[in-house]
């Protein structure tokens, strides 16, 4: 079926799912090498300090910094932009992560972040992707 990344309705941008995937090679990102060098950086930067325990730590953050790129890019399309975030739903297949997410989170969105709702899921719609985000902005 049809499927759109987001609309708006009214005053507000509804976002759809977005997943931490590379649109240049359609694959998944799995780590901040996968991700151009600023983006990289700002997620090495957003969880220094952090105790990396998994792989899949470090995946969910370099796919968190995929997605906040690929809000960015869908919000300002619709006239819109980061800052005008109401709120973020995350959908996570581990909380142990949620850390990691959190802090590339609160790095990206700056000091007056949105509303945040996070959820454990048991699956998400690609194999190794590690999280989704839905957003409500203005």
């Amino acid at each position: 079926g049809r499927y759109v990344n987001a609309v708006r309705g009214g005053d507000l941008v509804l976002v759809s799912g977005l997943v931490g995937c590379d649109a240049a090679s359609n694959t998944v990102v799995k780590r901040p090498g996968d991700l151009a060098s600023p983006a990289a950086r700002r997620v090495t930067k957003a969880i220094d300090g952090l105790e990396l325990q998994t792989h899949e730590q470090l995946a969910a953050a370099a796919q968190t910094q995929s997605i906040v790129d690929q809000l960015r890019m869908v919000l300002e399309r619709l006239d819109s932009n980061l800052e005008a975030l109401l709120k973020i739903t995350v959908y996570l297949r581990d909380m142990s992560e949620f850390p990691f997410v959190k802090q590339v989170l609160l790095a990206s969105l700056g000091d007056d972040p949105p509303a945040i709702t996070v959820l454990a899921v048991d699956d998400l719609p690609l194999k190794d992707a590690r999280l989704q985000i839905e957003a409500v902005a203005m």
